[in-house]
């Protein structure tokens, strides 16, 4: 816990930020009596500097400390918060465009290790049958504990066609590894088909343009005059807020989406639904799981909230927490968490997830072995969902414990199929038409069952 104390002064001192001396940094009694207390913290971490640069084992100058500091500091924060070199940052830009050379992961820090949220539709990830809670461990054999998660998203991602080795940690499993090839990575957010009178879109994730693209797809079902509406957003592990309100808001004529809360008054924002929905009086249905995080969650909440879809699945991810780029300069900034999520009802999404109005577990079509889900307040080090002054203590297992601690800190649930990847079953699933995927997949069915018969009613009044 010193080198976070440690850290935490260095951000500090380099942001001006004000730091009240906690009684529990070891001041020397010199700098007590001589330094105002306001000043101490940061004679304390001038000190600790020096002795370091005298007596480390090597020599390191005073760039190499700053930086370590600061990565040490922003990652005791909560898992997203994270510092950014020049590299983070292009990259960010990059993905917030949907294109850039990988393997289609989203990942999260958990007990500091790369923890899958999941794998994107239709990447070398997915086809590689790579799972939500899947513990990355080493990447071209380099272990990655404890290193920021910009790090590691910068060692998987490389020019299209290149190769790289995961070794990966999944529950009652050992260790095994899985070689990928990397893509261009040009992610399709929306796809759209129409199955025996009912709309079904799938939605990958939120990124730039996914709302636009969404209304294309929603004006030409008018058209159709389809009877009902899917809306999946499985396995989406989120996105661009500005892309979620919208989406949200082509549902509803009025009422609030969601709020952001944050220590800053500045940070606090209501987002309302303007009028003009684009389906009025046609019934939605929404399909998540626990891979459904963050923007995915905001627009389910809030379709649930003023009760203009039927949420089904599984509990959704629970990532309800804000977070924004700060640079500091074109050579780098950090990624910090500012603010919470909360939901209409005034629930906060943060730990707690969307709970489906009708639960649909995911069904394996071979039963061997158990099977676990994560969701954000499995995550170490999770922020809360109310503010706290209390910190968690960090474990100091040995290296396979951690790993072994790690991989069942999530929730268990059901079972699983072959012990290599995903089930054939599941690959083939991807290309079958629309019609076989409902015979296939438990929750897809389940979500046709309920348009079908939403479809049969009359129309709401308003």
């Amino acid at each position: 816990m010193r080198r976070f104390a440690v850290a935490g002064v260095s951000l500090c001192l380099l942001l001006g930020i004000p730091l009240k001396t906690n009684a529990n940094l070891p001041i020397p009694k010199e700098i007590a009596k001589s330094i105002p207390k306001e000043n101490q913290a940061y004679c304390l971490f001038t000190a600790i500097l020096k002795l370091i640069k005298e007596n480390y084992v090597l020599p390191i100058d005073d760039e190499k400390l700053i930086e370590q500091a600061l990565v040490g500091t922003l990652s005791a924060l909560d898992p997203h918060s994270c510092y950014l070199d020049k590299k983070a940052l292009d990259a960010i830009r990059l993905c917030a465009e949907g294109r850039y050379g990988g393997i289609g992961i989203e990942i999260v820090m958990n007990n500091g290790f790369p923890c899958v949220i999941t794998p994107i539709d239709d990447t070398p990830a997915s086809r590689a049958g790579i799972q939500p809670g899947d513990l990355i461990t080493h990447v071209n054999g380099t272990f990655v504990q404890n290193i920021s998660s910009e790090e590691v998203v910068a060692k998987l991602r490389g020019k299209p066609g290149s190769k790289v080795r995961l070794t990966i940690k999944r529950l009652g499993r050992d260790l095994f590894q899985v070689s990928l090839v990397r893509e261009d990575i040009r992610v399709q957010s929306v796809r759209a088909e129409i199955h025996e009178g009912i709309g079904y879109i799938r939605i990958a994730l939120f990124d730039k343009g996914t709302a636009k693209e969404l209304k294309t797809v929603l004006e030409n079902f008018k058209k159709e005059k389809i009877k009902s509406l899917i809306l999946d957003m499985r396995n989406n592990p989120g996105g661009l807020l500005d892309e979620g309100v919208d989406v949200a808001d082509f549902f509803l004529n009025e009422g609030e989406i969601v709020s952001m809360r944050g220590r800053d008054p500045a940070q606090n924002v209501t987002f309302r639904a303007k009028k003009g929905e684009l389906l009025p009086n046609i019934p939605l249905v929404v399909l998540v799981n626990n891979g459904t995080a963050s923007c995915p969650e905001i627009v389910a909440g809030a379709l649930q909230h003023h009760h203009r879809a039927i949420i089904v699945g599984t509990q959704t991810f629970g990532k309800g927490s804000v977070q924004k780029i700060l640079p500091f300069s074109e050579e780098g900034g950090i990624k910090l968490t500012v603010a919470r999520h909360y939901l209409p009802s005034g629930n906060c999404i943060q730990g707690q997830g969307i709970t489906p109005d009708v639960v649909v577990p995911l069904a394996e079509i071979k039963i061997e072995k158990e099977i676990f889900t994560i969701r954000e307040k499995d995550i170490f080090h999770a922020l809360e969902e109310t503010p706290s002054e209390i910190a968690p203590k960090k474990s100091e297992q040995e290296q396979n414990e951690v790993i072994e601690k790690t991989v069942r800190s999530s929730t268990l649930q059901g079972t699983e199929g072959k012990k290599e990847g995903e089930s054939d079953d599941k690959k083939a699933l991807r290309t079958m038409p629309l019609a076989e995927r409902i015979d296939k997949d438990l929750q897809l069915r389940e979500g046709f069952s309920i348009a079908r018969a939403l479809s049969c009613l009359p129309p709401a009044k308003t």
